[in-house]
């Protein structure tokens, strides 16, 4: 479970992860059962000696399981690689955080479901919010640079109720240069000016030059509950519209499946001389697919993060891309960079 719980978190982009907390209490098994009936002091007992007590604190029984110093060095090699050069993410997902604010709940649950959507389609994403968009992503043509340099060309922006005038022109400038903008569930019924009390109604026109698709919405991605489940949840079910305005708004894909599948998730990263991509079986079932990488590099090699050693891959290469086959048993990882 620690396993599966740390590479969820690295493929969604965590790589600075510390793990060597120690409980200010005892594990379970330092003082023995609580005092019952049975083990409470008796009338002959009262006035012997207590017997020595370990002292307080300590690692958790899961860091002392055997296993656990294999985990923490198959997690130091996979965070230190995914920690390199930069993001490689193309597509921005706009969090509506404005509209949060104002209680705006659809706003919050297509937020989420859309993460959901891109990471089961293995489109690889970074979270912008209003003063990213607004003032910090530095604007060329047809994409919105990071501090970090990645570019993106795609900016998603789920059911907001609410947005700045700047954000308004910057993801208009965004498409006059190439780039694409995608409205998602609906459009923004206010926009913000100098403050929220110059907000404005908008209008059809203001999206006009954007990909909009507000005839179908995304189902409410379920709350994790407590405890975990007898079983998973099922795939998110989006409706075609969206899938067919999503494909119009992200184009040829970075990673590419031959067919869908729902449990596989992907993070990349670009080096200096590399492209590094990080993909995950989050099911119980087996994940095989020829995949296509959209790199300029010719060779691929599979890094092992669990042993250090590293492998060549069988490859296809074609022009701007390259075609691996992946096999991943339930829950397994492989870490593939691409020269």
């Amino acid at each position: 479970m620690a396993r599966y719980i740390l590479n969820e978190e690295v493929v969604r982009g965590v790589n600075v992860i510390e793990t060597m907390f120690y409980p200010a209490t005892s594990p379970a098994d330092a003082f023995g059962p609580p005092a019952d009936a049975a083990t409470a002091p008796t009338a002959a007992t009262a006035g012997a000696a207590a017997p020595p007590r370990r002292p307080r604190g300590g690692p958790s029984a899961l860091m002392r399981d055997p296993g656990w110093p294999a985990l923490m060095q198959y997690l130091e090699r996979l965070t230190y690689v995914m920690s390199m050069g930069r993001p490689a993410a193309t597509v921005a997902l706009y969090i509506p955080s404005s509209s949060m604010w104002l209680n705006d709940a659809a706003s919050d649950t297509a937020f989420v479901s859309s993460e959901r959507m891109l990471a089961e389609r293995q489109i690889d994403f970074d979270i912008i919010n209003q003063n990213a968009l607004a003032e910090d992503l530095k604007a060329g043509p047809g994409f919105l640079e990071s501090m970090s340099g990645n570019q993106y060309r795609t900016v998603i922006i789920p059911s907001a109720e609410i947005l700045t005038q700047a954000e308004l022109d910057r993801l208009k400038a965004l498409v006059q240069g190439g780039g694409k903008v995608f409205f998602l569930g609906r459009t923004p019924t206010l926009i913000e000016g100098k403050t929220m009390l110059d907000a404005r109604g908008a209008a059809t026109a203001d999206f006009a030059w954007a990909t909009v698709e507000t005839s179908a919405q995304l189902p409410p991605t379920p709350t994790p509950p407590a405890a975990a489940p007898a079983t998973p949840p099922g795939p998110q079910v989006v409706p075609a519209a969206i899938e067919t305005a999503l494909n119009m708004a992200i184009g040829t894909r970075e990673v590419a499946l031959d067919t869908p599948d729902t449990a596989l998730k992907v993070m990349t990263r670009r080096l200096k001389d590399a492209d590094v991509y990080l993909f995950f079986n989050e099911g119980a079932q087996g994940s095989s697919h020829s995949v296509t990488l959209k790199t300029a590099g010719k060779t691929v090699e599979a890094w092992d993060a669990a042993t250090g050693t590293v492998s060549p891959v069988v490859s296809t290469a074609a022009k701007g891309a390259i075609t691996v086959k992946l096999e991943l048993k339930p829950y397994e990882t492989e870490l593939l960079t691409v020269r």
